[in-house]
């Protein structure tokens, strides 16, 4: 059995959830980014500005 870090998962796993993390936050902000850009489009259009 390895030895536990500092956050009670092994050290492998802490990098790959990292790792994770590091994919996912780019992805989430750019999905944000076209949903507001969509938004403000059709809300232009309705002169809802």
């Amino acid at each position: 059995m390895r030895p536990l870090r500092r956050h009670g998962l092994p050290r492998r796993r802490r990098i790959a959830r990292l790792r994770r993390g590091v994919y996912l936050m780019p992805s989430l902000l750019t999905t944000t980014n076209i949903f507001c850009g969509f938004a403000s489009i059709v809300l232009s259009f309705h002169q809802d500005f």
